[in-house]
């Protein structure tokens, strides 16, 4: 979504909260480069999900939880200084509230 961005960095945006998926995969890299390309402080925030948390009432639970793996998601949530660094590495696979200064 390079417009959508550029139409932020145009705002002048000095944060950036992107909330993905909830991977490693998504987070590690991605979170950095927007950070570089918009030259502000990105938040990643990213959920964890697995198998045991689609809830009973759901129509084909059975089925998910066969094709699903034992972890859909496992988080990532970070946080990237203006110039990449991390302020705060990817955290995987564990729910907690987190802060940087």
């Amino acid at each position: 979504m390079p417009l959508a961005r550029a139409a932020l960095y145009g705002q002048g945006e000095n944060v950036h909260v992107a909330v993905w998926p909830g991977n490693l995969r998504n987070t590690e890299e991605i979170t950095r480069f927007i950070a570089l390309e918009s030259r502000s402080y990105v938040i990643s925030v990213s959920g964890l999900m697995g198998r045991e948390y689609v809830p009973d009432s759901h129509p084909y639970k059975q089925e998910m939880q066969v094709a699903l793996p034992a972890v859909c998601a496992n988080g990532g949530s970070c946080i990237a200084a203006p110039d990449g660094s991390w302020l705060l590495e990817p955290v995987c696979d564990q729910e907690q509230l987190l802060a940087a200064n």
